[in-house]
């Protein structure tokens, strides 16, 4: 149990200040960029101030009476592109801004323990004065690009590499061990670590896709950036990919070698597949081959000022709202739903490009909109769509209240058969249950049918995620079983005292 003598009044005072920032972080930009957000997000952020006095009441209780009850946690199988998949965490909504809160609070420490930003372009915290924003958005994914080449210029040889499985390695003692090093003070630690068991993270990891997991996988590997640093090696990182340089093909294999140690002190080890010592040629073509099929030439030839898509090339996707001008740009375009259903055709898709397509969906006029998003989701019964059809149910989730009733009407129809259904995409529970989600959010056409449908799935699954999207469903939409899921909800905005 945590003893109140560490809440000290100056922890307290930093703590409520950070809660307050997290609530509005989530509240701007959402708790993950992986889950659809449960229905208890929106009514707990309609009004922060009362959002951030229930994350308050978590922590006194939590700081009195320790692990009474642990949050109902949900995890599920999600898509890694096409050849693999991991396994992602959804924290309940007041617990991740709880989370969140007590990173942001050791935060400065944290930023202090890290290198130069020239050195490591990934998730920079920024003053909690500048808004709902926690990191820098000057620096990101394009300017440790920039760098690469930069430093490809400067070196013959170059080491592209990254850590096998990183946030799933991450251990409560690597966690604590980092935290001490950065000289964050023993209460704010002992509640960061009690949380982390809660979370189950020597089990299953940091939880992936929430700024509290990024900014403490940073503090994580602060120690071999440094380390790296110390040995005058050159490298740059964003999260866990690493590029070194050398000037010779002999001292890049002798820094490799120093990074494969350094790391696995920690308890992290290395791709073998993604590893490669090359020359810094080889490597400024392969950077310039990855901008020019993500910005790019959506008919497949050679990028031109008429053929290219003006997206920037960066896989991270916290930074959303950046992007929003290069997508209004594309949609003025002649061609683009053309352009769209063309890329969306192909057998294999290039998965940054059709995650940047999709969103710019958004900024076509609505019947368009709904032509094309409609016949994406017919396209949905082949294997090609399965790394993006999160991110195509985003799409449709967004511009639902612009489509016309037979655009709505198409996507009713398909939705159902994937929902209820067996195909192959709804192998994955998450993508059922994003079916599930959206399906209830359309007019009712046949309630009994609905209701029948959704109580087999109901019956037939182990998956929190689709439990939690069936109690939505019945309870927007007043179906059979409605009084469960206001329990629910009721259950999750409460704090247990």
């Amino acid at each position: 149990m945590i003893s109140r003598d560490h809440d000290m009044s100056a922890v307290r005072r930093r703590l409520e200040k950070s809660i307050r920032i997290a609530v509005d972080n989530i509240a701007a930009h959402g708790d993950t960029d992986i889950f659809p957000p449960p229905d208890e997000a929106a009514l707990l952020f309609r009004d922060r101030e009362e959002a951030a006095k229930k994350v308050m009441a978590l922590h006194d209780d939590f700081v009195s009476k320790g692990m009474v009850s642990s949050p109902d946690l949900i995890r599920c199988l999600v898509p890694a592109g096409y050849l693999g998949q991991r396994m992602a965490t959804q924290i309940p909504t007041l617990w991740n801004a709880y989370y969140l809160a007590i990173v942001i609070a050791c935060a400065p420490d944290i930023e202090r323990m890290r290198v130069s930003r020239s050195m490591v372009f990934s998730y920079r915290f920024i003053s909690p004065q500048m808004g709902d924003q926690i990191f820098d958005t000057k620096i990101g994914w394009a300017g440790f690009m920039d760098a690469a080449v930069s430093a490809c210029n400067q070196y013959s040889h170059a080491i592209v590499t990254d850590i096998s499985d990183f946030y799933h390695r991450v251990r409560i003692k690597t966690v604590a061990q980092a935290m001490e090093r950065a000289g964050i003070e023993d209460s704010m630690r002992e509640l960061m670590l009690k949380l982390l068991v809660i979370l189950d993270v020597d089990r299953y990891g940091l939880p992936v896709g929430g700024p509290g997991s990024r900014l403490l996988a940073e503090l994580v590997l602060a120690r071999t950036d440094a380390l790296l640093d110390q040995k005058r090696i050159p490298f740059i990182r964003f999260v866990d990919d690493i590029r070194l340089f050398a000037q010779s093909e002999g001292d890049a294999h002798r820094f490799l070698l120093t990074l494969a140690d350094l790391l696995w002190e920690d308890g992290f080890s290395l791709q073998k597949n993604k590893t490669r010592v090359m020359r810094s040629c080889d490597l400024i073509e392969e950077v310039n081959f990855s901008r020019a099929t993500a910005l790019s030439s959506i008919e497949g030839s050679e990028a031109n000022a008429e053929t290219t898509v003006h997206f920037p090339h960066d896989p991270y996707t916290e930074m959303r709202a950046q992007m929003d001008l290069h997508f209004a740009q594309f949609a003025l375009r002649s061609d683009s739903v053309s352009s769209i259903m063309q890329e969306f055709s192909k057998s294999r898709l290039n998965l940054s490009l059709c995650r940047n397509l999709l969103r710019s969906v958004s900024h076509l006029p609505s019947e368009q909109a709904g032509e094309v998003l409609s016949a994406l989701l017919e396209m949905s019964d082949g294997l090609a769509l399965i790394p993006v059809f999160s991110r195509l149910m985003e799409g449709l989730e967004s511009n639902l209240d612009r489509l016309s009733p037979s655009a709505i009407d198409r996507i009713r129809e398909r939705l159902a058969v994937l929902a209820f259904g067996d195909e192959a995409l709804v192998m994955f529970d998450f993508h059922r249950a994003l079916c599930i989600r959206l399906l209830g959010q359309l007019p009712i056409k046949d309630a009994d049918f609905l209701a029948k449908e959704l109580e087999q799935v109901e019956v037939n699954t182990a998956c929190s995620l689709v439990r939690r999207e069936i109690a939505s469903v019945r309870g927007r939409c007043g179906i059979p079983g409605a009084l469960a899921c206001q329990s629910v909800l009721a259950d999750h905005l409460s704090v247990q005292h």
